[in-house]
């Protein structure tokens, strides 16, 4: 109870009573009266109190959520840039490798088989050539020259329809396959070029996002802990725990 309150109950008392005994009820009863009100106060306050270590614990428990979220999100798209960093080396060395030795075996290889063809050409024309000069003799009847230079007339013409083939096969691999293929890869290294930027953009996201929500996150936390007269250093030794 106040000196001022005190004060003011004897006045009163001493103006409206006659005797001592009417005076120490009067004190008695006031007395009384200031003590519950003050203790109904205490409690009010510390049902605040209460309520309030309630609401901070509740906003520190978001608070770590948020954090291991915001970590595993960040690595996830730290991740992801690096895979699409390492796909797009792969395209470029998928491209390099089939420059530097892909390209040049298959067209070494189709000159080869074209060599053969003309090859194989040039000996049926010889065989055929022998053939006729031989079954020209009246000795072979002449059935079986027409049958044996007919076979050799005919796996001539074979030979020359593979050498035109093989020809044909060296022209489309110039114009059609291999462009065909190195597009192919310049389109694997453009695709790859997109998943990066789009990865790239993904993580600088990701890390605006974690940087505004744990920024709005600790301040409500330290509003609350301000608002219950808690310093720094209980900040950091609860959050700590």
């Amino acid at each position: 109870m106040t000196y001022r309150l005190f004060v003011l109950i004897l006045l009163t008392a001493l103006s409206s009573c006659g005797s001592d005994e009417v005076l120490i009820d009067e004190v008695d009863t006031a007395v009384a009266g200031e003590a519950d009100a003050e203790a109904d106060s205490n409690d009010d306050a510390k049902q605040v109190d209460q309520e309030a270590l309630a609401e901070l614990e509740d906003h520190r428990r978001e608070l770590f959520i948020l954090e291991m979220k915001t970590e595993h999100a960040l690595r996830s798209a730290h991740l992801e840039l690096t895979e699409a960093d390492e796909a797009l080396q792969d395209a470029h060395r998928e491209l390099r490798l089939f420059m530097s030795v892909e390209m040049p075996r298959q067209i070494e290889n189709q000159k080869q088989s074209l060599s053969y063809s003309r090859h194989s050409v040039k000996n049926a024309e010889e065989e055929l050539a022998q053939l006729e000069q031989l079954y020209g003799d009246a000795e072979f009847a002449e059935a079986t020259a027409e049958i044996v230079i007919g076979r050799s007339r005919h796996s001539l013409e074979m030979e020359r329809i593979d050498l035109r083939q093989s020809e044909e096969n060296l022209r489309n691999l110039h114009k059609y396959e291999l462009p065909k293929e190195i597009e192919d890869l310049e389109h694997s290294i453009r695709r790859a070029e997109h998943e990066l930027e789009g990865a790239r953009i993904e993580m600088e996201v990701a890390e605006i996002e974690a940087e505004h929500e744990l920024k709005s996150a600790i301040e409500e936390v330290e509003k609350l802990e301000k608002g219950l007269g808690m310093d720094e250093h209980d900040h950091s030794d609860d959050h700590d725990e």
